[in-house]
């Protein structure tokens, strides 16, 4: 190699670290900063009797908030107004203290649908919903009536094998069609007294997973010997104390004819329960609060943390779905901690994110105080980073009792009440603690970023109520619809002329509202795939949004609309994927479609050029006459140019890198625009000079 050649490099080599320091640096992504505006809001509730009067000493609870797949927004909760607004009969089926409503009201929240009431002659209560694809509604509580109305002297249907109260209190669950009509009323119980806390729907919609706690709250011990939990065996029978957290397995594909498959007691030596419960794939994950230590019944169950030794600690534990317990994590420290909500993080990576209350000092969550806390598992039950506290003010304190929810970028949404003056709410919608007389707290919402690092925003909900307030349902809908309710006493608080219901009914009131969190959907880019072999590569454009990242799913489907030979797959970030053994039973064409979907939930799709399959491969030893196998494609031996020789890693035209990273393995590829072109091209330049003057003070050869 010529000398000049080698100072030429060399001084192109010395001068291209230069170029990488001057060059513009990207722009750094500026944290996320919505301000949530409200949509609408309604009341829902009873107060005003027919001949006009005020019914007094009425209460109207939400519990539970869902959004169906069409938008739609459905509740439960529990009501004893004898005028609450249901469709048909009494209000009050029975008559007594309480009974459970479900209710239905429009996207744009200014009809109210359906809503029903059933109940018994004793207190009836709804505590948790969840709502199939095709907008059934499966709602879970607890009654205490021996028979269910569903109007006066009109009795509900009861599920086949189910129909008889056990106990003092039982739990139930409870299927209403999409119109609202009661399809069956399941009992659950024991002969002690069993709730219900929370349900979630396998992803096929056949099985039902039921969380709550079975026992006496008289603090007598249980024992197992009288006081059979369906499906009646060992492992539902188990006690240990007064109560205990159970899990119970239902097969609800037979319409009216729910089955208890199997349950499951997770004991300590004090008392416990179970709040909250999610899917992921075969994954159960089951959220609480222990007394004590977990009492384990099988060696293969790992205990990842043990007991803090404080009042209660919260716990998470993972189930399979033939009942095996994985795994259980006490959640706690040297104070009083809870789990209220467990809920199962989207992508491949998985895990979930836990929220809950604490008023310990070092763990789950370092801080002061008695605060609502956010933190990580993995699959496998090990914290992923520290967690937060919801405020850290200081100045107050804040509880959740309800339900929280993510939304598909994993964005956690908590509500609760706080007692905090100053310094809790920002980018809010309220940023004003309305105290009433006597009371000193409001509802709140908050929002806390998928990676569970910071809050992105708090705002106080409610008005001057005289009890407390709060937010016990969220529900995140299609669009970034985020729905909150809860209940309060406080009357002329709402800020939108939007809604079913404007006016407080009196007594405590059901509220509802909706707010806009991001109001524009992403960019999409421009998918590419191709596929040769059997192997399907794709790859597309990053979709731009200004505000906030995009996460993607991609699916393939027959026409660019619908994923209807591979359903959405999660893949993060990531803007790339390859797919092995892809041999479909027809040709097609193909598209493969790719969903990108902001920090707020509104997505866009973008689907690639239509493409077909060719059938697959003949059986090994029937290549058709090519004896060799090397020339069976007219001569290209290696394989690699048969398709004429397009080279399968540039089908999108050389935009499928994730990360754009330059062949020398930086990531400085193009992330500096074109100002460091030019400086490196000057650079390389000034190379070339040196190479010349060097070449005219050296002899020719």
């Amino acid at each position: 190699m010529h000398q000049r050649f080698l100072r030429g490099a060399l001084v192109a080599a010395l001068l291209t670290p230069l170029a990488l320091v001057l060059s513009p640096a990207p722009a750094a992504a500026q944290p996320w900063r919505p301000t949530p505006t409200l949509s609408w809001n309604t009341h829902l509730g009873g107060g005003t009797l027919p001949d006009g009067g005020v019914e007094a000493n009425n209460a109207d609870r939400i519990e539970d908030v869902v959004v169906a797949p069409d938008g739609d927004v459905i509740v439960t909760g529990w009501t004893n107004s004898s005028s609450f607004p249901a469709n048909a009969g009494l209000p009050l089926a029975s008559g007594s203290n309480r009974d459970v409503f479900v209710a239905r009201f429009s996207l744009d929240g200014r009809t109210l649908e359906w809503a029903r009431v059933f109940g018994g002659s004793a207190d009836d209560m709804g505590t948790a919903l969840a709502v199939t694809a095709t907008g059934e509604v499966f709602v879970v509580g607890s009654t205490q009536s021996t028979s269910i109305n569903i109007a006066p002297d009109a009795a509900a249907p009861l599920a086949t094998r189910y129909d008889n109260h056990v106990g003092r209190t039982d739990a139930f669950v409870a299927r209403l069609q999409a119109d609202g009509e009661l399809d069956y009323f399941m009992y659950l119980g024991s002969a002690l007294d069993d709730e219900a806390r929370d349900i979630v729907l396998s992803r096929d919609g056949r099985l039902a997973y039921v969380v709550g706690k079975t026992g006496r709250d008289d603090s007598v011990i249980s024992g197992s010997a009288d006081v059979p939990f369906p499906p009646n065996n060992e492992l539902s029978n188990d006690r240990l104390r007064a109560f205990e957290a159970f899990v119970s397995q239902v097969d609800v594909s037979v319409e009216g004819d729910p089955v208890v498959l199997w349950t499951r007691i997770l004991k300590s030596s004090e008392n416990d329960i179970a709040y909250s419960v999610d899917v992921q794939g075969d994954a159960i994950y089951v959220g609480g609060v222990v007394g004590d230590a977990f009492v384990r019944d099988s060696t293969t169950t790992i205990v990842r943390a043990d007991f803090a030794r404080g009042e209660d600690d919260g716990f998470v534990a993972r189930l399979e779905s033939d009942a095996g317990i994985t795994w259980f994590r006490h959640v706690g420290g040297s104070g009083d901690d809870e789990v209220r909500s467990v809920l199962a993080r989207p992508g491949p990576d998985g895990g979930v994110t836990v929220v809950g209350n604490t008023d310990s000092e070092s763990s789950p969550v370092p801080g002061s105080g008695t605060d609502v806390f956010a933190l990580r598992l993995s699959q496998d039950g090990f914290p992923v980073g520290g967690g937060l506290r919801v405020s850290t003010t200081g100045t107050g304190s804040e509880q959740t009792q309800g339900h929280a929810v993510l939304d598909p970028s994993g964005n956690v949404y908590i509500g609760g009440r706080t007692s905090s003056l100053s310094g809790f709410a920002f980018n809010a919608f309220d940023t004003t603690l309305a105290s009433g007389s006597g009371n000193v707290r409001d509802a709140f919402i908050a929002m806390v970023d998928s990676e569970v690092q910071e809050v992105v925003f708090a705002s106080y909900v409610g008005g001057a109520a005289t009890e407390d307030e709060w937010v016990q349902g969220i529900g995140i809908g299609p669009e970034g619809q985020l729905v909150f309710g809860g209940f309060s006493n406080a009357a002329n608080w709402f800020t939108t002329v939007s809604g079913y219901d404007l006016t407080a009914n009196g007594g405590t009131d059901g509220f509802l509202l909706s707010a806009v969190v991001d109001s524009s959907a992403p960019t999409a880019g421009t998918v590419s795939a191709r596929l040769s072999n059997g192997t399907l590569t794709a790859s597309w454009t990053e979709f731009s949004d200004a505000e906030s990242p995009v996460t993607y799913e991609w699916g393939i489907g027959v026409v660019p609309t619908e994923t209807s030979e591979r359903a959405f797959e999660f893949v993060g970030r990531s803007r790339s994927i390859t797919l092995n053994d892809f041999w479909p039973t027809h040709e097609g064409p193909f598209f493969v479609i790719v969903r990108g979907t902001n920090a707020s939930g509104r997505s866009i799709t973008a689907a690639s050029s239509p493409f077909v399959a060719p059938p697959p491969p003949p059986d090994a030893g029937t290549d058709g006459g090519t004896g060799d196998g090397g020339t069976g494609d007219g001569g290209t031996q290696d394989g690699g140019t048969s398709d004429g020789g397009v080279d399968a890693g540039t089908g999108d035209g050389g935009s499928g890198d994730e990360d754009d990273r330059s062949p020398l393995g930086w990531s400085c590829a193009s992330s500096g625009g074109s100002g460091s072109l030019a400086l490196t091209g000057l650079l390389v330049m000034l190379a070339l000079l040196a190479m010349r003057r060097q070449r005219s003070s050296e002899p020719r050869e």
